[in-house]
């Protein structure tokens, strides 16, 4: 059994492909597996991941149709044989002792979570990662290094995406934790379905995890113009219906409902000025929130309600269905 199974879900990444299979290949930790997903690609990437094959046999190909990086990681866990397990993007890559450190600390504690170092490559990308600042799946962890008795109502200070983290197999395994398919911020999900499951955490403050940031990423292919900015809603909705099938809400419930409006910001904020969108976004976002019962249906009766959009703060006033939006003096 090795120890640690590197899942690397591949799309359309042969200009990073090399650099991220290399810094998994060579890593101070050798007793590992890298299982490469590729999920349809139609650059060469496929051909790059069978050159890396033929030369490390701890490295396995899977080619499937194209189904998005919740299947594709899906099915790596399906294969993994490891004790643990880590995720790398394929257009990412990790510092050489990435997965030894990460190995080492995980002694009594049910994941260890390493920092990440945002990496822009021009001056064009260092704008979208300046535009991208706000979204909490870029942030670093507010934690000083060292290992803590977790609380899920602190989870909303983590970073919710699934790399530069070395989960438990067993906890996956036990639990029956997969990603959502179909949808792009699936590891939203994946991130409450293992969290809730988790009684202590490490954190490592080494930037050993390399993101890079660059206009093809699906991150940031979020346009004005694209609906996709949606799929958060239904992936919080899944993650709604998980808490109540297991009789979890209501002990979550505050939890859940901070993290809501954090996803409800974001959101917006991919909107940009799309008033369309933003109209459409508004009307979901409602019918959730009348869903999850945070609306109630006495507030399109009356309601004063403070809304938050980038620079600016708003009250806004409803009375009988009809919305007056005042500018916060403070704004």
């Amino acid at each position: 059994m090795p120890k640690v199974s590197v899942i690397i879900p591949v799309y359309n990444v042969e200009q990073y492909l090399k650099r991220c299979l290399d810094s998994v290949v060579g890593q101070t930790l050798k007793d590992i597996e890298i299982i490469c997903i590729n999920d349809g690609s139609t650059d060469g990437s496929l051909k790059i991941l069978k050159e890396y094959a033929a030369k490390d046999n701890r490295i396995k190909v899977i080619n499937q149709e194209n189904k998005g990086a919740g299947e594709a990681r899906n099915r790596g866990i399906e294969l993994a044989a490891g004790e643990f397990i880590t995720f790398v993007d394929s257009d990412d890559y990790i510092a050489d002792n990435c997965l030894k450190q990460m190995f080492d600390a995980m002694a009594d504690v049910d994941i260890i979570i390493s920092d990440i170092e945002n990496i822009a490559n021009s001056k064009e990308e260092a704008v979208i990662k300046q535009k991208a600042s706000f979204d909490d799946f870029y942030k670093n962890c507010a934690l000083e290094e060292g290992i803590y008795e977790f609380d899920f109502s602190n989870a909303l200070q983590l970073r919710t995406g699934p790399v530069a983290k070395l989960y438990k197999k067993s906890i996956i395994d036990n639990f029956n934790i997969r990603f959502p398919i179909g949808v792009i911020n699936e590891d939203e999900a994946f991130f409450w379905y293992y969290m809730i499951n988790v009684s202590r955490l490490c954190f490592l403050s080494k930037k050993m995890y390399k993101r890079i940031i660059h206009p093809q990423s699906i991150m940031y292919k979020l346009d004005n113009q694209n609906e996709k900015v949606l799929d958060l809603l239904i992936v919080t909705n899944e993650i709604y219906n998980f808490l109540n099938k297991r009789e979890l809400y209501k002990k979550y419930k505050h939890s859940f409902n901070d993290y809501f409006n954090r996803c409800k910001f974001n959101i917006l904020n991919r909107c940009g000025n799309n008033k369309t969108l933003i109209k459409k976004a508004k009307k979901e976002i409602k019918k959730y929130e009348y869903k999850f019962g945070i609306l109630k249906p006495y507030e399109f009766i009356f309601s004063i309600k403070n809304e938050k959009r980038p620079s600016k703060k708003y009250k806004v006033l409803t009375i009988l269905g009809i919305k007056l939006k005042l500018r916060s003096k403070n704004a």
